[in-house]
């Protein structure tokens, strides 16, 4: 049940449904890089203290909405995703709304192999994936685990097939230097798109 809240019936608007198994085991056999430019890294510790844990999903908006943009939005786009029904900020359609209302076209989606995820990466568009991960399974991470967690990935990296990367703007890098992160891809795979491969893409 699809329940659509508005004060008059909106003029244009999109639906985007997306179904695929809980679980998977994905394989990856890409011989070719798919690299972007990084996007503006964003801190999410950059905020105040009551804050900072709880903006992972605006955080990599703002980040995305920066490199799309031009434009620093960060604050505003925080606020936009706050849902005052749950008192939360990682409700994603309101991250898709407030990317809609910026001149952004996203959808959330439920990715299931490595070629979808380079299909979108090699058309310049931005993943913004949820992850979750157990203690010290995700290298070089600065969180030591999650139960739910957002980054954004920017790109695949074979320049060692023996070891393929992921490229990933982690926003709860502890500073705006600290955001830009490289991840193994079969534990980047195990933290995302093994399990849900939940994402919304802009």
């Amino acid at each position: 049940v699809i329940t659509v809240q508005s004060v008059q019936a909106p003029s244009n608007y999109i639906l985007a449904l997306s179904i695929r198994e809980i679980s998977l085991t994905t394989t990856f056999s890409a011989t070719k890089s798919v690299l972007q430019d990084p996007p503006r890294a964003i801190s999410q510790m950059s905020a105040e203290a009551n804050l900072r844990n709880r903006i992972c999903s605006p955080t990599s908006l703002a980040m995305v909405h920066a490199s799309l943009t031009g434009k620093m939005a960060f604050a505003q786009i925080v606020d936009d995703c706050y849902d005052p029904a749950t008192k939360a900020y990682g409700k994603w359609p309101l991250a898709v709304y407030a990317a809609n209302t910026r001149n952004l076209v996203g959808a959330v989606e439920s990715l299931a192999s490595w070629e979808s995820v380079a299909e979108i990466l090699a058309k310049r568009w931005f993943i913004v994936c949820s992850i979750r991960f157990k203690k010290d399974t995700l290298t070089g991470a600065p969180l030591e685990q999650s139960a739910g967690h957002l980054v954004l990935l920017y790109g695949i990296d074979v320049s060692d097939p023996e070891q393929p990367t992921v490229l990933v703007m982690d926003p709860a890098g502890p500073t705006s230097g600290e955001v830009r992160r490289r991840y193994k891809l079969r534990e980047f795979a195990q933290a995302w798109l093994d399990y849900r491969g939940g994402a919304y893409i802009l």
